[in-house]
């Protein structure tokens, strides 16, 4: 199961107990990596999506994905 975002936020905010013992009861994928390193919407979405479907990544902008240990980036344009 992917779960969005604002379910994480409610989560941490420490009003929802129900729904922290949900994601704690259950294997749930989150797609929300802009938390630990400064990264665009769009760049999260795309990195999400290749580690859910198990692909790496081409772009020729490696260095802002290579920190993502889960993520194998790959540069087509490379030598």
């Amino acid at each position: 199961m992917l779960a969005d975002s604002n379910l994480i936020i409610y989560a941490a905010s420490g009003n929802y107990s129900d729904l922290l013992n949900w994601f704690l009861e259950n294997e749930v994928s989150v797609s929300y990596l802009r938390q630990q390193r400064a990264l665009s919407l769009g760049d999260a979405l795309i990195a999400a999506t290749a580690i859910y479907h198990g692909l790496p990544l081409a772009t020729h902008n490696k260095r802002d994905f290579e920190w993502i240990k889960s993520l194998e980036v790959i540069d087509p344009m490379e030598g």
